[in-house]
């Protein structure tokens, strides 16, 4: 469109110009000097979900054998060493 010297006005419609827009929503947007006039809604505060915690009272960690120590069907039996 540059290097044919096209204006490019022709090629997007009017009612995207600036003016049709502030016509378009000149009734819904009505500017406000600050949050002092901002009207109340009646509402209830929301807060935030309370999620219960699951603990795990049968937490079972694999211990680490003590040298001289074997495994024999998961039960540690000491070996007599040196």
């Amino acid at each position: 469109m540059r290097e044919e010297r096209l204006n490019p006005l022709t090629f997007v419609h009017d009612w995207y110009m600036a003016e049709y827009l502030r016509i378009t929503y000149s009734r819904t947007i009505i500017p406000i000097n600050g949050e002092d006039m901002w009207g109340q809604a009646p509402r209830v505060d929301i807060k935030a979900p309370v999620f219960p915690i699951e603990k795990k009272d049968n937490l079972q960690f694999k211990r680490r054998s003590k040298p001289g120590e074997k495994m024999q069907n998961n039960l540690a039996k000491f070996l007599k060493v040196g």
